[in-house]
């Protein structure tokens, strides 16, 4: 009975500490895609790594079913960064959060990551408008400058599609 509830224990502590380090490592490849539009390798591993754990802790039979999401987005997030419609770490970062989530629950994370995706595309497409009248029509104003072909750091939107998914999922 104490070796159960020290196990139980045990999950409880390290699912926990794997949430926060996967929330960690998503929230810091948001802000650097966003700074500089590339995600460091790193922060993808530490969101793979958390992921298997966090799976092989609670969900040890569907484990399979999980390494196939991860294939399954891997295919896809490939075949688009060829196409050039998504960067090299935004690729990465699907693939690797696709490993939190069985087949079934992948369309709610791409919806949820759509969405976001067109709301911070408005946004970003409003900034680069703006900024460019502005440079046209008030030249003495500063305005901070955003190149329209840097790129739109998808890696914020994900990062939002997969805090909503797993908070309707995972959590």
């Amino acid at each position: 009975m104490y070796r159960r509830a020290l196990l139980q224990s045990f999950i409880s502590g390290a699912s926990t500490f794997l949430l926060l380090m996967n929330a960690a490592a998503v929230l810091a490849a948001a802000i650097v895609d966003f700074m500089h539009r590339k995600i460091p390798n790193a922060h993808v591993a530490v969101m793979a790594v958390c992921g298997v754990l966090y799976v092989l802790l609670h969900n040890f039979d569907q484990a399979f079913m999980h390494v196939l999401s991860a294939v399954y987005v891997s295919a896809v997030v490939i075949i688009l960064f060829l196409r050039k419609v998504l960067g090299g770490g935004d690729a990465k970062m699907l693939a690797a959060l696709a490993l939190w989530f069985t087949p079934q629950q992948l369309p709610l994370i791409a919806v949820a990551t759509l969405i976001f995706g067109g709301i911070l595309g408005s946004l970003y497409l409003s900034v680069v408008v703006l900024t460019l009248a502005g440079d046209k029509y008030l030249p003495n104003l500063d305005l901070p400058k955003i190149h329209p072909k840097a790129g739109m750091p998808y890696g914020v939107a994900t990062a939002f599609g997969f805090a909503y998914a797993a908070w309707r999922i995972i959590l």
